[in-house]
């Protein structure tokens, strides 16, 4: 797995039960108006950065890839449903981490 921005996008109390360990909370599909700054920033500036969304299910998470998407970011991945087990998410978590 690659280093990617990891958005979690679900509400303050799903947050609260666990979360993937490199993410941070961003609710793109609820609040569209204060979310573009802050995603902008997280990416570094560059809207082609990986980002990877998820949710609960991934039916939010695929909401927000098709905002972010419409809004120019060009490498954006709807990463499914949270589990405190996520490989596939703490995969992308360790590549940050390890520098790559």
């Amino acid at each position: 797995s690659e280093c990617a921005v990891v958005i979690d996008v679900r509400e303050q109390w799903e947050w609260d039960r666990g979360y993937i360990s490199c993410a941070t909370r961003l609710q793109v599909q609820e609040d569209p108006d204060n979310w573009e700054e802050d995603l902008l920033q997280l990416a570094g500036g560059s809207k082609d950065t990986p980002i990877v969304f998820y949710c609960a299910a991934g039916v939010r998470a695929d909401r927000a890839v098709g905002i972010i998407e419409a809004e120019g970011y060009t490498s954006v991945t709807n990463g499914g449903g949270y589990t405190p087990q996520n490989d596939l998410l703490e995969q992308i978590c360790d590549a940050c981490r390890a520098g790559g």
